[in-house]
């Protein structure tokens, strides 16, 4: 078995959180908590499922962790939580998206461009979505969270 280096572990970490916001969108179970309706059949959804298989095709490219790289991840995405204050809390699709988006474009690791072309997308028809359901834009708010969260996630490192 190959040992992982440690950005190849910062990968997986940024991989992995970057896979937990589809999981979360498309888990019928959590928007019902949320109080969400069901994300029906659409260009949303699909945008979602082509991200989850573009992070799991990139997946597939790294070499299997072993038990203890598998801990390391965890041990990384728990710091985070702790700095960012998240700490394994779901958030918003509107927080997640420029947290993904900021992981994606601050990040040293080779990523494959298919996956921020495909937040870049998931963002523009989030936009378009909320503006029709609420009649307003997007508040700031939540995309200044984000970004400070993907701040958090790089000061980990430096």
């Amino acid at each position: 078995m190959v040992k992982l280096t440690s950005s190849q572990i910062k990968k997986l970490a940024e991989l992995a959180l970057i896979r937990a916001m589809p999981d979360q969108e498309l888990d019928s179970e959590w928007r019902e908590t949320q109080k969400l309706k069901p994300l029906l059949p659409g260009r949303l959804r699909g945008l979602f499922i082509r991200l989850t298989k573009a992070v799991d095709m990139e997946l597939q490219t790294m070499p299997q962790p072993s038990i203890v790289e598998i801990d390391k991840v965890n041990d990384l995405i728990r710091k985070f939580g702790v700095a960012s204050g998240w700490e394994y809390r779901a958030h918003s699709i509107v927080t997640n998206i420029p947290f993904c988006l900021g992981l994606l474009e601050t990040s040293e690791s080779k990523i494959n461009p298919k996956i921020l072309g495909l937040m870049h997308d998931i963002k523009a028809m989030n936009n378009i979505m909320h503006f029709f359901e609420h009649k307003t834009p997007v508040r700031i708010r939540p995309f200044s969270v984000g970004a400070f969260a993907a701040e958090k996630w790089e000061g980990l490192f430096s």
